[in-house]
């Protein structure tokens, strides 16, 4: 069976591609998201600030709108309770009666004292003729027979206040609000009208004491849609109906107040509407606001929070870039030292083949210089002309027998990084093994004056290995320990069974290793610092080649040391093939 040692391979080129480019998507997605979070997360409190803002403006128009209808409803009241005195006392004499009428016109004059909305008091006969009038006696002679209020209080049936369109007074030209109550005979019969003029400006003044926000309006309607009074004022649209707008639907639809948020009837700009009806008065009160100018400083507050997540945006965008321009120089660096490891790895391998491809070459030369200086040694061919020439001979045997040593261990080497070495496995004996190699290094702790032991168990150990090979790892191991361990120290081989697997352990007394050097002492040409007793005449090749050799095999090379106490080295092979 054969076994080779498989080269494991560095990501190539490609693959750092394909994962920066990972890493870039990842980059450009996470800022993206970011981005998009940010940019919902701020348009969404800008919508809910808005919204707020709004629903603070609704809120202030209504409460707004219930004070005002509850200052013009007593308002109104009042005129009435006016109308209604003038028209008992009215009733008191006929309407033809010239002294009753001039009393009247008395009478009408002291009581709207107090009451600075009434304009005038007027008493009008079933003909629509001025009859009294509380600004002078005799009235002026003005028919109002076609006015809304006349015919309203006219033809109705049950007694109720009448509130007539706003119009222009016949008298002086200016706006009036006409209230009006029907003056009837015992027997029901239209008798006439008893009339209050009210000033819309009274109410347009009252209006603008309100410290209402720049755009606001406050307006005085009809339940029919008509203006009655409005600040700012709107002469041209006094008197006339707005329309079917969606606040006045809304109203209608309401239990007596609305808020809604439209286009104004008069100025046709977005508006925040709210408005009441007047207590048990068809009338109603609006109050609206300019959705724009509601909104100024909400815009505002927007605008300065656009301009910071822009900021931000801007901050994150050059952040990404700077990783990205970051990532595009890893992904160079890397690249070229992937590139330059490939080389090197190639030129390694290179070496090895050429190594590996040279061990005969090598080999051949070295024996034949050690063969001829034992053949010289031996005398065969007689004794040597100078005792010099013998001395040198015995040097020359010496390096070549250290050059060949040191030759073979690194071809070998060379070899198993080249992937040359072919392993010939079988089931062997540790225990055996381990007796051969003692009996094979016996003689050099003798000379060591060390002690060599085998702590061996009894019956067979099985063990799958080259047996040259384990030999070979077996004799550099205690080779090493015996070298280190100074003269009256042991080495003890030890062989075992351990969890499926074949344990082989040398254990010395020597000299020791610092934890520093541990895992440097086992690469190739490499030394610790205790381990120098024989300057110029170790190579640091034995323990590295024989890690290779046990990992050739599948297995683990360990090693513990204390300096001053000694050294452990563990080799563990498979026990049995798979």
């Amino acid at each position: 069976m054969q076994t080779a040692i498989t080269a494991s391979r560095s990501a190539g080129p490609d693959s750092v591609s394909r994962r920066y480019r990972r890493y870039r998507r990842a980059v450009f997605a996470g800022a993206i998201g970011f981005a998009a979070i940010l940019a919902a997360a701020v348009a969404f409190l800008a919508w809910q600030s808005r919204e707020t803002t709004l629903r603070a403006a609704e809120e202030e128009g209504l409460n707004l709108s219930v004070a005002l209808s509850e200052l013009v409803a007593r308002s109104v009241e009042s005129v009435d309770i006016l109308l209604r005195g003038l028209r008992e006392t009215a009733l008191q004499q006929p309407l033809d009666n010239q002294a009753h009428l001039a009393r009247l016109s008395t009478v009408g004059r002291e009581r709207i004292y107090g009451l600075p909305p009434v304009r005038a008091l007027v008493v009008i006969d079933a003909g629509g003729d001025i009859v009294s009038f509380s600004r002078g006696h005799p009235p002026p002679k003005v028919n109002v027979v076609d006015r809304d209020y006349f015919i309203a209080a006219r033809d109705q049936k049950a007694d109720s206040l009448v509130i007539g369109t706003p119009t222009l007074n016949r008298i002086n030209g200016e706006w009036t609000i006409n209230l009006a109550r029907r003056i009837s005979g015992p027997d029901g019969a239209f008798l006439g009208v008893v009339l209050a003029t009210l000033e819309p400006l009274y109410y347009e003044q009252v209006f603008a004491a309100i410290n209402l926000t720049p755009g606001g309006t406050i307006a005085l309607f009809s339940t029919d849609g008509v203006l009655m009074a409005r600040h700012p004022h709107a002469a041209e649209r006094m008197g006339k109906p707005i329309g079917d707008t969606s606040f006045r639907r809304e109203l209608m639809r309401s239990d007596g107040q609305a808020t809604t948020r439209g286009i104004g009837g008069i100025d046709g700009i977005p508006r925040v509407i709210a408005g009441r009806f007047l207590r048990d008065i068809p009338l109603y009160i609006a109050v609206s606001q300019s959705e724009h100018l509601v909104l100024s400083d909400w815009r505002q507050d927007t605008w300065n929070s656009a301009i910071l997540v822009s900021t931000v945006l801007c901050a994150l965008g050059l952040l990404a870039h700077l990783l990205l321009y970051q990532l595009g120089k890893l992904e160079v660096a890397e690249r070229a030292i992937i590139a330059a490891r490939h080389d090197a790895e190639r030129a390694s391998r290179a070496k090895s083949a050429f190594l590996a491809n040279m061990s005969h070459e090598l080999r051949t030369p070295l024996n034949a210089i050690v063969g001829f200086a034992e053949l010289l040694d031996s005398k065969l061919f007689g004794p040597m002309p100078h005792p010099k020439q013998h001395e040198y001979l015995k040097d020359i045997r010496a390096s070549g027998e250290h050059l060949r040593d040191l030759v073979s261990d690194i071809l070998d080497l060379a070899k198993i990084e080249a992937e040359k070495w072919t392993l010939n496995p079988a089931v062997v004996d540790a225990r055996v093994e381990c007796e051969q190699v003692a009996a094979i290094m016996h003689g050099l702790a003798d000379r060591k004056r060390v002690a060599l032991a085998l702590a061996l168990p009894d019956g067979a150990i099985e063990a799958y290995a080259d047996p040259r090979v384990l030999r070979q790892m077996l004799i550099n191991l205690v080779g090493n320990a015996i070298k280190f361990t100074p003269e009256g120290g042991t080495v003890t081989i030890e062989a075992h069974r351990r969890d499926g697997a074949c344990e082989f352990v040398i254990r010395d007394t020597g000299v020791g290793i610092k934890p520093q050097d541990i895992a440097r002492v086992l690469e190739p040409f490499e030394q610790g610092d205790s381990m120098m007793p024989r300057p110029g005449k170790e190579t640091g090749l034995g323990l590295a080649l024989t890690k290779a050799f046990a990992e050739l095999h599948g297995g683990t090379l360990a090693l513990e040391s204390t300096v001053g106490v000694g050294t452990t080295i563990t080799v563990t092979l498979p026990a049995a093939p798979g």
